[in-house]
């Protein structure tokens, strides 16, 4: 792999591609923290993350300390052509686009464990990937809201009070991560990966 194998950390000689958005940035710090080569996959032109979720530099800083980074257009040709082969080099993909988006570019987990059977898939949606409210948008607020959290929090005869920062998305990236390992561990003993679907408002 590389030099990172003589660390004595878990995941070391390790390599993660995270595509992520700020829905799923935290999970990929947390595989950098156990000793994972994270390579941030950025859009070309995004200044230093600032996509449709635009982040103040700091906390796009601080989610994604530890982690490399590329650009790369998935949206076209030639960066598909080069994140395929991107994918036959690493063990871990983490992404958080709409369902359905990696399939369209012909990278869904079944297309991906034909060029690496055993890569893990990590997808962090507001919803997950199947289901009646698979395709809809949301972050934090709605995910607080639809999962029950929002209700727990204030005061009963006044309005709703959002817990702070961004707990609803950092307890799924803190789950999405766990799921990793438990794949991780898995495929230490059949050399087979596997998809993890994580949803932020379950």
């Amino acid at each position: 792999m590389n030099n990172l194998k003589t660390s004595t950390a878990m995941l070391a000689g390790y390599r993660v591609l995270d595509l992520s958005d700020n829905k799923a940035y935290t999970c990929g710090r947390f595989l950098a923290s156990l000793g994972a080569e994270v390579i941030k996959v950025e859009k070309p032109n995004c200044s230093g993350g600032q996509s449709e979720f635009a982040l103040p530099a700091a906390k796009w800083l601080a989610n994604n300390v530890g982690k490399k980074c590329i650009t790369l257009n998935l949206e076209h040709e030639k960066g598909r052509e080069i994140f395929g082969q991107l994918a036959t080099k690493v063990e871990f993909i983490i992404e958080s686009y709409k369902p359905g988006f990696m399939k369209e570019i012909g990278f869904d987990y079944p297309q991906l464990q034909k060029l690496n059977a055993g890569i893990i898939l990590i997808s962090i949606s507001p919803f997950g990937q199947t289901g009646p409210y698979s395709q809809f948008l949301g972050g934090e607020l709605v995910a607080s809201g639809m999962g029950g959290t929002l209700d727990t929090c204030g005061y009963p005869d006044d309005t709703p009070v959002l817990e702070a920062l961004d707990a609803c998305i950092f307890h799924a990236n803190a789950a999405a991560s766990l799921g990793a390992m438990l794949a991780h561990r898995e495929r230490g003993i059949s050399g087979i990966g596997q998809y993890v679907d994580c949803s932020i408002q379950e």
